[in-house]
């Protein structure tokens, strides 16, 4: 425990809206907490900071007492790293988030936006001292050590015209948001539902209930004609757009195996003829052999709803903006390329992703004009590309791959400019200019060297996706035919299409399932023929393909939802890259997962694109062997805190180092580098060369080894010092 006088050094020291938390308050364990229910802290200290100089202060007062600092920036990560300090630098509070749209370069102003550090913190006057002697030309901006600012003044003057600043009111959430743990991890879970409508039969692993995910009521009773109950309406919740929700689903009930686009029906029948339920209440005893498989209704958790009860929902996609089909009469062609969002180390993926998503940049409209933007007040969401998955905001130092990433590259290379604290507490900026060594080292390390307290990077206009998921059985027998089929068509798949493949582990005495995710950045009219040729396999029927017109962040909620992750959960990952998926490997796979026990999901995942084209070449640390990646494979695990099964962890570390060992590349993306990494895996997702340059770097910027909470520290200051 730290003493008063300790707490009250500190709270002199820090903002008045900066929050001292010791561990004997009743708030500490809310707050520190993360995704990984095993994960418990001993920390002695949580601090929130309401600003950069808050987290400076925080730094310069552990280095005093000899305490260790940990970042916690989500709490999403699996290792639990963001609570092991003695330490917690919560970071919540910074939340602002804002964009600006490029401007001309000059002679004596190399940056095409606003530099972090000319740029307000939300809750200041924007006003402060420029550092003595600054300029703006390149020659000028190259600093050779951190030790030159080290008592660098924090910069925060009036931001420039083109600067958008974020509204003072957030983005509203909705109630049923703030007790969820996945989207808020800082509030208690409510164990009570949002809704008080039930059904018959719960979701196809009883994981979640229809309360928690619904279908609007007319699209359910078409899934599910027997359903009764009652379910809540597709309104937009005070979005003010009119989107394509869940009525372009078509649910023919053909039954043809030649289909090329197969649609949910209601009910199935076994190899011979007979019908087959779907997932039951748990007081339902099945009497046959065969597991059952589920119907089309049962993947109500993949739908979230217009009206924002999804923790993961969005406003819905705005047909009225860019038309739909061959009605199409009006397009809108962006402006800008890209435009900037900046924004505070304590904003998660999905509060940037909803905040771009309200802020339409204007766009270029192509066609006529009718009653559904004759007031001009049209515009294109732009988003960065994130990961595929739920995340903090360190996916931008950790080379996060998403639905973007194929088009735009990796989440480190949308980045152009950090702003940074150091071991020392001193704040600096860091891009290519300005601390050039450290600028290529956090992009894929950076927790090894300090605290990333404000971004800036690029996000690019996505109007609409065609996306969504095929759903097809597990069977042994097919399993092996399905991926083989899929990696086949998806050789030649353009940059604009993503896609990957699940193989998710039902609960005991239901059959598993394949969902095949595809996201074509664009209209349906471009990516129907991607939907056709992977759909066009016929050796299972599909049971469900709800790939559609959708908004973007609509998408981006789609892998956590097929995981059907819980917070407080024990979780396990482990994945890789890898250069191919040949036959034999694909056939190891099928027989390994079909002994994983409950909550196991494996990700076949389509790397490529642009995330490799040579530009990308020694721009970060991150090699241009591992960018080439054919593919990215993954296990996510997770069970219940009292169970015990072995199997959660062998299964996942049998499968990624043994079956898929000889096409290994080393390691995987650094986001993936979880708990009891070997030194192997961790030096090869780097490579040797760049591994012994990150060592370098480490040695000047942290060269007491004071960043130690993170997976590269033990091994970075062991190899520096041998």
């Amino acid at each position: 425990m730290l003493s008063t006088a300790q707490l009250d050094e500190l709270r002199d020291a820090v903002s008045t809206e900066c929050q001292v938390i010791p561990r004997d308050a009743d708030e500490f364990i809310v707050h520190a907490r993360v995704f990984n229910g095993e994960i418990q802290s001993d920390a002695k200290l949580l601090v929130r900071p309401a600003f950069v100089k808050d987290v400076s202060e925080t730094v310069k007062f552990a280095r005093r007492h000899a305490l260790s600092v940990s970042i916690k920036a989500g709490g999403y990560g699996i290792a639990g790293y963001a609570i092991q300090g003695d330490v917690i630098l919560d970071l919540p509070l910074l939340d602002d988030i804002s964009y600006e749209v490029p401007f001309p370069t000059t002679e004596y102003n190399d940056f095409p936006y606003t530099q972090i550090r000319n740029m307000p913190e939300k809750g200041t006057k924007g006003k402060g001292k420029v550092v003595a002697g600054l300029k703006r030309r390149r020659e000028d901006l190259i600093v050779a050590t951190p030790t030159n600012i080290e008592e660098s003044p924090i910069v925060v003057p009036t931001p420039t015209p083109s600067f958008k600043k974020r509204r003072d009111e957030p983005v509203p959430i909705p109630e049923s948001q703030a007790t969820d743990p996945f989207a808020y991890l800082d509030e208690p879970a409510s164990t009570t539902p949002t809704n008080s409508a039930t059904t018959d039969s719960q979701g196809p692993f009883s994981l979640f209930s229809q309360a928690q995910f619904q279908l609007p009521s007319n699209i359910q009773s078409l899934l599910n004609p027997s359903s009764s109950g009652s379910f809540p309406s597709s309104s937009s919740s005070g979005s003010g757009s009119s989107g394509l929700g869940h009525s372009s689903i078509s649910t023919s009930t053909s039954r043809s195996n030649s289909d090329p686009n197969p649609q949910p029906s209601s009910e199935w029948e076994d190899s011979d003829g007979n019908p087959l339920p779907g997932y039951l209440p748990t007081t339902y005893t099945a009497h046959s052999a065969q597991l059952p498989l589920p119907t089309a209704s049962s993947f109500s958790f993949l739908h979230p709803p217009s009206d924002f009860d999804d923790p993961y929902s969005y406003p819905p996609f705005n047909s009225a903006l860019v038309g739909t089909g061959a009605a199409r009469k009006t397009r809108v062609e962006p402006v800008h390329d890209f435009v900037y969002v900046t924004f505070s180390a304590g904003a998660k993926q999905k509060d940037v992703d909803r905040y771009m998503n309200s802020q339409r940049v204007p766009g270029r409209i192509v066609g006529e004009r009718d009653a559904s933007n004759s007031d001009g007040d049209i515009g294109i969401p732009y988003h960065v590309p994130f990961a595929a998955h739920p995340v903090g905001s360190s996916v931008m130092l950790l080379a996060g791959f998403g639905f973007l990433s194929r088009l735009h590259g990796l989440s480190i290379d949308a980045l152009v400019e950090v702003e940074y604290v150091l071991a020392s507490g001193a704040v600096i900026t860091v891009n290519k200019f300005e601390h050039p060594d450290l600028w290529w080292a956090i992009r894929g390390c950076g927790p090894a060297f300090g605290i990333a307290t404000r971004y800036k990077a690029m996000a690019y206009p996505v109007p609409q996706v065609f996306a969504g998921n095929l759903v097809y059985t597990f069977r042994p027998s097919t399993a092996g035919s399905l991926l083989r089929h899929v990696r086949d068509v998806v050789k030649s798949a353009p940059q604009t299409l993503y896609t990957n493949t699940l193989f998710t582990a039902g609960p005991e005495g239901a059959s598993p399932i394949i969902a095949i995710q595809m996201c074509f950045i664009g209209s349906q009219a471009e990516g129907q023929e991607w939907l056709d040729v992977i759909s066009s396999w016929d050796g299972e029927r599909c049971l469900l393909n709800e790939v559609q017109e959708k908004s973007f962040v609509g998408q981006q909620g789609s892998v956590e939802r097929m995981l059907r992750a819980r917070f407080g959960r024990k979780w396990f990952i482990r994945s890789d890259l890898v250069k191919a998926l040949p036959d034999d490997i694909i056939a190891q796979t099928v027989l390994h997962f079909a002994n994983t026990p409950v909550g196991c999901t494996w990700l076949f995942e389509l790397a490529g694109g642009a995330v490799c084209s040579p530009d990308k070449e020694d721009t970060t640390c991150l090699p241009m062997e591992a960018r080439q990646a054919g593919w990215t494979v993954a296990a996510f695990h997770q069970w219940e805190l009292e169970e015990d099964d072995p199997r959660c962890v062998g299964s996942a570390e049998e499968w990624i180092s043994g079956v898929f060992k000889p096409q290994s590349l080393g390691g995987p993306f650094p986001t993936f580098l979880a708990a009891n990494e070997t030194p192997e895996r961790i030096r090869g997702t780097y490579g040797w060369k760049n591994w012994t340059r990150l060592v370098e770097t480490k040695k000047k910027y942290d060269p007491e080894g004071f960043w130690k909470h993170n997976a590269f520290h033990d091994l970075l200051v062991g190899d520096a010092e041998s």
